[in-house]
């Protein structure tokens, strides 16, 4: 397993040469990593980053070094999920208990988003 992460991080580190970061980000999607025999496309960094506070999201856009460990993190999340789901961890009581909690909890909060962006606010003048 530790092999494999370095591998993916050592992939991740070709794909991403000094310099030509932005260049490559701008052009159009690619695999940053390849987890078993999955890719993990750069489309799905951008998308999981969208969920970074504000401060996080600025380092983000702006800093190659941010950018880098975000990924380099979500591979390691992704490759370790993965692994967890192939050694049946995912049928786990407990494990089963906490990811319908945090099912329950994301459906809540977009519901509740979702409502909240349709109040208009309105204006005493």
């Amino acid at each position: 397993m530790r092999r494999k992460l370095l591998f993916v991080v050592f992939l991740i580190a070709v794909a991403c040469p000094p310099g030509g970061w932005l260049r490559l980000c701008a052009e159009e999607d690619y695999a940053v990593a390849t987890v078993g025999n999955e890719k993990i496309y750069y489309s799905e960094i951008q998308k999981a980053a969208q969920g970074l506070n504000k401060f996080l999201k600025e380092n983000f856009d702006t800093n190659r070094d941010s950018r880098l460990e975000f990924i380099r993190q979500y591979v390691a999340r992704y490759a370790l999920a993965k692994k967890a789901v192939e050694d049946g961890v995912d049928k786990c009581e407990d494990v089963k208990y906490k990811m319908e909690q945090a099912r329950m909890t994301i459906l809540a909060d977009e519901l509740l988003s979702g409502e909240i962006n349709k109040i208009k606010p309105w204006r005493t003048t």
